[in-house]
């Protein structure tokens, strides 16, 4: 069943019990966090009011499971624009009377003055905690004196806001990527104030876990592995052997997914004759790289032995209705970082092998058994190499590899098991 939800906050009043509090980017606003829209009936489990703070985030929410005994409310988002609006965080971020000095500190720590990206990193995280603060500050007061559980799906954006509650209840936070790693995503600005007041951090991946052990020793607070995972929507087809071999690739569209490194190893295969048979690469989702990635399919005299498709954003229910109707030979990322993608787990949950860069938390999905690990940083020839090396692997082999694909998800990435287990340690 689905719920309406209210967007009043007087109906906070209402809740008498402990209730579990959880903010997100955008959820349950725009297309995003997909996960934590998997993720939330198991957090309703627990038969816990559960209040859905956004950030950002306009129009219609999108529908919420119901659970009588875990009613669902959503606040209005924090902030009433993008952060992304430089002019308005600017605005809103100066024009308040939230706390001034507590950037100081990082000012020094991180000797910001030697990078333009850290300035950069460090005044807008700034601008963007003042700016919470000061249009919720009411609200977040109330919160941090009640006995919840606050629960933090990034760390950080709101999670930044954190130092300044005084937080009577539980406080987890989960950590991704973008929200970890600053050597491909920039600092992460006021960790030396956020970590000690962290009850919990539960980064998706060992890799991940590892990471903030390295990155900031003594000052990372208690950490327990917590896992993402995919909903069982059963194997997919088999490719044809008479069929073109079918590429898709699953991901947003920016610089960091490099989808570039594909497109130039199919052309230099293609310029250089050596496909073996008719190869098609499709690509679901959108972003800002799009242009420029069709400009450059279209500038390369493909035929019908290689073609591209553009398949653009699609509803979660439809990128899983995709896979069990079409047959896919191989599932390729080569992303820049990644923290553990939750589209290579949608690929192996359907049985099919996956070729990745070996970044972020990729190695704990993807092996040898189950597809090929790419050198973090490969050369477009080296990614055709690869392509090359598994278009020739025998039949018995790839179906071998995809038999692998579904045991490594069923292993490790079942949303059923894994969100179950994150769920009790909430509990």
């Amino acid at each position: 069943m689905v719920a309406q939800h209210p967007t009043n906050l007087d109906r906070w009043t209402e809740f008498k019990t402990p209730s579990i509090v959880i903010f997100t980017n955008t959820y349950p606003y725009g297309n995003g966090e997909t996960f934590l829209e998997t993720e939330l009936p198991y957090l309703l489990s627990l038969k816990q009011p559960v209040l859905l703070v956004p950030l950002y985030g306009d129009g219609l929410a999108r529908p919420l499971p119901f659970f009588p005994e875990s009613p669902v409310t959503v606040t209005p988002p924090l902030l009433s624009f993008s952060p992304k609006n430089r002019h308005k965080l600017l605005v809103h971020g100066l024009c308040n009377l939230a706390p001034v000095f507590f950037a100081l500190k990082d000012v020094f720590a991180h000797k910001i003055w030697r990078s333009r990206q850290r300035i950069w990193r460090l005044s807008t995280s700034w601008l963007l905690v003042r700016a919470i603060w000061a249009g919720n500050r009411s609200f977040l007061k109330r919160l941090g004196k009640e006995r919840h559980l606050l629960y933090f799906y990034w760390g950080d954006k709101t999670a930044l806001i954190l130092p300044f509650l005084s937080q009577r209840g539980k406080t987890v936070v989960r950590f991704h990527g973008s929200d970890l790693y600053e050597e491909a995503y920039g600092l992460h600005p006021f960790r030396s104030r956020l970590f000690p007041v962290i009850d919990l951090a539960c980064p998706v991946s060992q890799h991940g876990a590892d990471y903030l052990k390295q990155q900031y020793g003594v000052l990372v607070p208690p950490i327990a592995i917590a896992r993402l995972g995919s909903i069982d929507h059963g194997l997919g087809p088999d490719p044809a052997p008479e069929a073109p071999f079918h590429i898709v690739s699953c991901t947003r569209l920016v610089p960091i997914k490099r989808l570039h490194l594909i497109q130039k190893a199919l052309w230099w295969l293609y310029r250089s004759q050596r496909l073996p048979c008719p190869l098609q690469w499709t690509i679901i989702g959108d972003g800002p790289v799009r242009s420029e990635l069709e400009t450059a399919v279209r500038a390369a005299p493909f035929s019908d032995l290689l073609s591209v498709h553009f398949a653009g954003h699609l509803p979660q229910d439809e990128v899983m209705k995709f896979y069990r109707n079409t047959p896919v030979d191989l599932f390729m990322l080569t992303s820049k970082s990644e923290g553990v993608p939750v589209s290579i787990m949608e690929a192996l949950s359907f049985g099919i092998p996956v070729m990745a860069t070996a970044v972020g938390g990729v190695p704990e999905l993807v092996s040898e058994a189950n597809g090929h690990l790419l050198p973090a940083h490969p050369k477009p020839d080296e990614v055709a190499e690869a392509l090359l090396h598994f278009i020739h692997l025998s039949p018995s082999i790839r179906n071998g590899k995809r038999l692998a694909a579904r045991a490594v998800w069923e292993q490790g990435w079942n949303a059923a098991v894994n969100f179950s287990r994150f769920s009790a340690l909430l509990s």
